[in-house]
């Protein structure tokens, strides 16, 4: 890949981009699944600062796919707003904010080193979370048939961590970034042990939180990244999942949490009639206003919750089908060039984005910072990937025959020699 780092930036100021890529990720991550007042406080203040250095430190807001999809998607929000005469909410502003931090977080990941970097931060993040809400549950605490009460009541917490869909979705990312890390070719075998064990700590505490959308991340990004680096963990890898599943059905404290549900796949539920009708509630508001009704506004046309539960809908009600077509264009691009990215990157964007579009059909994700920093990630890595040039034949080496020998004596060096004939310079050399 391209190294895009400017040889006269300081070694200092490389450094403390760095600095910023890590403390951002981190503080995110911690920010959205703190359990307890200490780690969110800490977290907003981490979070803050280094949004601010980022901001300031990416003076550019040049190049990268983020640009034209931000842009296109606050074009397009902000035309539905004004079309319906509806107020800009509360979800409009947290994703405008998201994406010029992501915007600015794109022009500091200039070379491979900090996209590994990001990566990285991605597994170490999750782990600290994993290792938090693990450290918080009370297992005193009756468990429940009710996965969001049970969830709350052992943790304790009103705090962002006790919404057991938002932790689970951020440890499955953050579970995915850690199985590439560990499966990468030119990992050492004491830090791919390290990153397994830090895969199945993240892998325990998304389990525990109940949400079946985890699972589904889960299982899809562990597939694609298999089938990237080595096929010949296949069977290793359907021996853990037959594990896990014999774990979730016959201990007693993983079924009542995970395993009735997984059980229960086929019975229509309470929830899953909820769902069914808030599905047709969106179709019918899209009908109603084609173009959308800006970000944040679909619970005023659901008879039934607060929100779609899937983010294509959530996206089509918002923004409309251009919208729609806009925000996942990108996606869609970045999986067309991930060939291009490297042995270690681009797996472990394919792997995320895959499962990321998977994750949309039950839940709604562009109004949080980890696919968005996943994405960026993506676009980053799409960005400086070398670029395929197509080999345009030299009149000058194609013989009338149609053939394509070289033809000697006749291709100028950079040098100012001619390939049989000394020049003045090479006459001076001898």
């Amino acid at each position: 890949m391209r190294n895009s780092d400017s040889p006269r930036s300081p070694r200092w100021l490389d450094r403390l981009a760095e600095v910023n890529i890590v403390g951002f990720i981190i503080s995110a991550y911690l920010l959205e699944t703190s359990a307890t007042s200490t780690y969110f406080q800490v977290a907003q203040v981490v979070l803050v600062v280094s949004a601010f250095c980022i901001v300031v430190h990416s003076a550019r807001f040049t190049s990268g796919l983020l640009v034209p999809w931000a842009g296109a998607l606050w074009v397009t929000a902000s035309v539905a707003v004004l079309v319906n005469q509806a107020e800009f909410t509360p979800e409009f502003r947290t994703f405008a904010v998201n994406c010029v931090l992501a915007v600015a977080l794109l022009q500091l990941l200039s070379s491979e080193r900090r996209v590994v970097l990001g990566l990285t931060a991605f597994g170490i993040g999750g782990l600290l979370a994993a290792v938090s809400l693990l450290v918080q549950i009370d297992p005193s605490v009756p468990m429940t048939s009710d996965v969001s009460q049970a969830w709350s009541l052992r943790l304790g917490s009103s705090l962002p961590g006790a919404n057991p869909n938002i932790a689970g979705m951020y440890l499955a990312i953050a579970f995915g970034a850690a199985l590439s890390r560990a499966l990468a070719p030119s990992m050492r075998r004491v830090l791919r042990l390290c990153w397994l064990s830090a895969s199945a700590v993240i892998l325990l505490a998304a389990s525990l939180t109940g949400s079946r959308k985890v699972m589904i991340y889960c299982v899809v990004a562990a597939v694609v990244l298999v089938a990237h680096f080595s096929l010949r963990l296949l069977p290793i890898l359907v021996a853990a999942a037959a594990a896990v599943a014999w774990a979730l059905l016959n201990i007693e404290w993983l079924y009542v949490i995970v395993g009735h549900r997984l059980v229960g796949q086929g019975d229509v539920t309470e929830s899953d009639a909820l769902r069914v009708q808030a599905l047709e509630d969106s179709i019918d508001a899209f009908l109603a206003h084609p173009e959308g009704t800006g970000w944040g506004s679909s619970q005023q046309f659901l008879s039934v919750l607060n929100y779609t539960h899937s983010n294509y809908l959530e996206v089509l009600v918002s923004v409309g089908l251009v919208g729609l077509v806009a925000y996942y264009l990108i996606h869609l691009r970045i999986l067309s060039g991930v060939r291009r990215m490297g042995a270690v990157v681009g797996p472990a964007i394919s792997a995320s984005v895959i499962a990321g579009l998977a994750l949309d059909v039950v839940q709604v994700t562009y109004l949080y910072k980890a696919p968005l920093l996943m994405l960026t990630l993506g676009a980053a890595a799409f960005r400086l990937a070398p670029r395929k040039t197509p080999s345009v034949p030299d009149r000058r080496t194609t013989r009338r025959g149609g053939g394509h020998e070289p033809a000697l004596g006749r291709a100028p060096s950079r040098a100012g020699v001619v390939t049989g004939k000394r020049t003045g310079v090479e006459n001076v050399h001898r």
